[in-house]
């Protein structure tokens, strides 16, 4: 591939070979690398019981980023599948908030962990984020969050059974266009709930765990 410089003079890529460029996507290099994870159920699995209706104390699903600040959690896709809703109306939101320790009564979260793998199945890394499920948080107050993500679905009246066809019943977000970098213990909580009754879900979450060379 031949590129020009910043002085407009014309070079030949893949000259020598240690000039040849090397050009991926930045997913596919940190995959590679190990450091692409996803979470979620498996087939077999039972699907997670959401709340009745929206909860602060009480989220569905949450990624944590770890406690160090020079790690990076990148939110890279998340689709919530539901199995069941009673028939009612059904929402998500997914909010992102500050460092654990910005908020203003330091963030603690407990939960149940999410299968996790590795994007690369030659490399075996346990990743430092949580991904968890069944979660529970402190309180949070609204300047404890940096934004929040709400999506309504028309009442598809599905009561039993597994996720629809044609993704009528998933939630799907790509969140690589925000670039959301959590770190300091910030976290992503996924909260999907349907009005008066227990709506069931499928979760798959998958994110990138940098440090600042990552993203030079």
């Amino acid at each position: 591939m031949d590129f020009t410089d910043n002085n407009a003079v014309a070079h030949a890529g893949r000259v020598t070979r240690n000039r040849d460029l090397v050009v991926a996507p930045s997913i596919l290099r940190w995959a590679m690398e190990g450091k692409v994870f996803s979470a979620g159920l498996g087939p077999e699995d039972t699907a997670i019981d959401s709340e009745a209706a929206y909860n602060d104390l009480a989220h569905t699903f949450a990624l944590i980023a770890p406690t160090s600040a020079a790690v990076y959690v990148l939110p890279i896709f998340v689709r919530m599948s539901m199995t069941g809703d009673g028939g009612a109306a059904t929402y998500a939101q997914v909010e992102i908030t500050k460092a654990a320790a910005q908020c203003a009564t330091t963030m603690v979260t407990s939960g149940t962990a999410l299968t996790t793998i590795n994007h690369n199945s030659n490399i075996v890394t346990t990743p430092q984020s949580e991904a968890l499920h069944t979660v529970t948080s402190t309180a949070l107050t609204n300047a404890d969050y940096i934004t929040m993500i709400q999506i309504t679905t028309v009442d598809a009246l599905l009561t039993t059974g597994a996720p629809m066809a044609n993704k009528e019943n998933c939630f799907e977000l790509n969140l690589l266009p925000e670039a959301w970098l959590l770190s300091a213990g910030a976290a992503m909580f996924l909260s999907p709930f349907t009005a008066s009754t227990d709506s069931t879900w499928v979760p798959y979450i998958v994110w990138a765990e940098l440090t600042a060379d990552d993203i030079r």
